[in-house]
């Protein structure tokens, strides 16, 4: 049995996102800083995406933040 469970230090490739986690990076306000220093690329499906639509700090659309991360190669679709 392998006590070290987190894929995280073992050889990962990409994390993959899901609409919880998006929210609760946008929450931090910080988003992109944060996933740019992962040592790995950051995934999300593209109707896992659609699920996002507010930010959770000021209800606005999330279109132009998530625009952005993805232009600066920061999350992948």
């Amino acid at each position: 049995m392998n006590p070290n469970l987190s894929v995280l230090d073992g050889g990962a490739d990409a994390l993959v996102l899901d609409a919880s986690v998006l929210i609760n990076l946008l929450g931090t306000g910080i988003t992109s800083h944060i996933l740019r220093s992962l040592a790995f690329p950051t995934i999300m499906e593209e109707t896992t995406l659609g699920e996002v639509l507010r930010d959770p700090r000021d209800g606005t659309s999330t279109d132009n933040i998530i625009s952005e991360l993805v232009a600066t190669r920061t999350l992948f679709r």
